[in-house]
Formats: structure tokens, C-alpha cells, sequence
């Protein structure tokens, strides 16, 4: 783990505990973070498991809206799409690089990308809704 990232605070969703530590920080392009593959992650070839990976990426790109979007609201997930581009095995850190190259009132486009070292794991888009002002 890298001295720069941060524990991800804890939100209290038990679903989120599942996947385990998160750290994050911010980066250059928007949001970096940080997170290691483990046992309870593997699918049945020992590899990390789709759903691991969409969970992960669901709650990171969502962050990621709530801290970078112009607007303060609750978000929801209207759209993730994910392109699986390679394994990754229990140990591995993964680097995943949130962008937000649109943020609207009520739309924000979400794009990152999964990395373990110089290895492309996954790629992903999606939209948040804004729902309701936390203004």
C-alpha cells in the first residue's frame, strides 16, 4: 500500500464491508484508489470474481461523483458498463483511476480504469443521477 492513499471512511453499509478495505486520493485526472484482491474475492479458477470487481467499481465511481460532482446530492447508479480486459489473482492491488468528463445538475458521466502494475484489469463508464440536493 502507498504512504499517500487514505482508508476510504466507512458509510456504514454492510454490503460495503464485504469487499473490504478501500483507500483512495485524489488524482491528477479525478479520484484514485486502491484495493487488494483476497480469498473471499476468487471465483471457482481462483481468479477475482465479476461481481467482486462490478461491486468495487460501483461504489468507487460513486464516491468519486459525490466528491467531484459541482452539484452536493445523493446519487444513484443509472448505467455501469464494464469491459473485464484481464485476471487478477488474490494478493494483487488494484489501481483504479475515476474520471468525470461530465457533471451535470442532474447526470454525471463516470469513466475509469482498472490496473494491477502496468496490467489493464478492466474498464468501466456509467451515469449517476442526482436525486434530491444535499444543499
Amino acid at each position: 500500500m502507498k504512504d499517500d492513499y487514505e482508508l476510504l471512511a466507512d458509510d456504514g453499509n454492510p454490503f460495503h464491508q464485504l469487499l473490504g478495505p478501500v483507500y483512495h486520493r485524489p488524482d491528477v485526472e479525478g479520484m484514485g484508489y486502491r484495493w487488494q484482491v483476497r480469498r473471499q474475492h476468487l471465483n471457482q479458477l481462483s481468479i477475482l470474481h465479476g461481481g467482486a470487481l462490478a461491486a468495487l467499481l460501483d461504489i468507487t465511481m460513486g464516491s468519486s461523483v459525490h466528491q467531484l460532482a459541482p452539484v452536493p446530492a445523493d446519487f444513484l447508479t443509472a448505467s455501469l458498463n464494464i469491459d473485464f480486459v484481464g485476471p487478477t489473482r488474490e494478493g494483487d492491488w488494484l489501481d483504479i483511476v475515476v474520471v468525470l468528463p461530465k457533471s451535470g445538475r442532474k447526470l454525471s458521466f463516470v469513466r475509469c480504469e482498472v490496473r494491477s502494475g502496468d496490467q489493464l484489469i478492466a474498464q468501466a463508464s456509467g451515469v449517476w443521477f442526482a436525486r434530491g440536493s444535499r444543499a
